[in-house]
């Protein structure tokens, strides 16, 4: 049993990237737990000195809470070919702090959110809630881009860098996602003579491999999403801002795949 973390405020972006895991683990057995982390600062200071505890927490969770309710029984209605197991989670503590908490307490294997939030920042290919998930929620984490339309998962990129240590219990926790889903992995090694690799393709006999030298890691990944046909590009999180070097030159438009994250241990 796989237990999804859907974050959500409320926006289409959002709900297009409930709608795409509904979509991706259709086959899985899951637990789905819809989650909205409130901004408490949006009660003025008048209303919360003059209430108790506990009218004040039903006061901020009152509109979420039919909100998410709501999002259930459409969902319900629109997939109703399929059995959905739905929880709620309602938090008000920082961002990243209240989704580390629900991927502690609920042992969650996969967080899904949109790439931008309900700003709909155009200028900038994450939103800052996405890029402070994937630096500091170390769980797997399945980005979509706004407007991104399901279909279904059969080529994967995998990019190799010079910055990449895979641990071998990350490797295995690749492996397996890949051989769950039945991809065909695209191994693209960029500027090193990264040795590990040689291990990656002996672990994924479906695979194919190129290799590109002298050309920025930005431009490398950008030319083979547009040259070639990717259903997803899984990226591994470093210490450094990796995911904001490699497209921080790159319009949106570049991106044409939802993105998994995976956490180097």
């Amino acid at each position: 049993m796989k237990n999804i973390l859907l974050l959500t405020d409320f926006s289409d972006n959002a709900l297009n990237a409930i709608r795409y895991a509904l979509r991706f683990f259709k086959s899985d057995s899951c637990n789905f737990y819809l989650m909205n982390v409130c901004k408490v600062k949006s009660f003025i200071s008048d209303d919360l000195m003059l209430s108790s505890q506990d009218s004040i927490y039903e006061s901020i969770i009152a509109e979420p809470k039919d909100k998410l309710n709501q999002l259930i029984k459409e969902l319900r209605e629109e997939f109703n070919n399929v059995e959905l197991n739905f929880e709620t989670i309602i938090d008000f503590d920082l961002f990243t702090d209240a989704i580390n908490q629900a991927v502690n307490t609920k042992d969650i294997d996969f967080v899904v959110m949109g790439s931008n939030g309900i700003t709909g920042a155009n200028e900038i290919i994450f939103g800052s809630n996405t890029a402070n998930v994937i630096r500091k929620v170390k769980c797997k984490t399945l980005i979509i881009p706004e407007g991104y339309r399901f279909k279904n998962v059969k080529e994967l990129l995998f990019p190799v860098t010079s910055d990449d240590n895979l641990t071998e219990s990350t490797l295995e926790d690749i492996v397996t996602f890949i051989n769950s889903y039945k991809l065909h992995t695209h191994v693209l090694q960029l500027n090193s003579q990264n040795n590990q690799a040689e291990t990656i393709l002996y672990k994924l006999p479906d695979s194919n491999f190129k290799t590109i030298d002298d050309v920025p890691v930005e431009y490398a990944i950008s030319s083979y999403l547009q040259t070639n046909t990717i259903d997803l590009t899984l990226f591994l999180e470093h210490s450094k801002p990796f995911l904001e070097r490699i497209f921080k030159a790159s319009p949106a438009k570049n991106i044409t795949s939802p993105l998994l994250i995976f956490h180097t241990n």
